[in-house]
């Protein structure tokens, strides 16, 4: 059992207080925060096995993140057209199918706009294209760089 008060854990007796018309099972140490009621109750010790084989949330679990270096391709918007159109299938269906405005794949398809991530991947689903590239996509021959990316390499590459 815990102290309803400091929240140590309470070995073999608990004391039973009143503090502001509320009664607390409280430690020795608490004691002199109210009125004691009940002297030395004892604590059982099926409880206190119970309670201390009651183990914390264990948060040592390490979550890996991987970091995907993505860029939309520069004409995007002609494999989107020519993927469609090999489908045979009109912008309204495509929109319908991705559960989109057509408004918005004609925009998309027109380079008016660039279409979000949760966009892209239905559109690349539905199509079954891939409109981006990835860091190991680039062509890292022309840039002098050896395969391991900085976050220099990065601005460089978006200029």
């Amino acid at each position: 059992m815990q102290c309803e008060i400091c929240g140590i854990d309470i070995k073999g007796v608990q004391q039973k207080i009143i503090l502001d018309s509320s009664k607390l099972g409280v430690c020795i140490e608490c004691v002199k925060y109210g009125t004691l009621i009940e002297e030395a109750v004892p604590v059982k010790k099926e409880v206190q096995k119970k309670l201390s084989s009651i183990k914390s949330p264990s948060y040592s679990k390490k979550k890996s993140y991987k970091i995907e270096l993505e860029e939309l391709i520069e004409d995007y918007h002609l494999h989107i057209i020519d993927a469609r159109k090999s489908h045979n299938m009109t912008q309204e269906q495509l929109a319908s199918k991705i559960k989109e405005k057509v408004t918005l794949i004609k925009k998309i398809e027109r380079n008016d706009i660039i279409p979000e991530d949760s966009v892209r991947k239905k559109i690349e689903k539905v199509l079954n294209i891939k409109l981006t590239e990835g860091a190991d996509d680039f062509d890292w021959k022309n840039t002098g760089v050896k395969k391991s990316m900085t976050l220099e390499d990065l601005v460089t590459i978006k200029k």
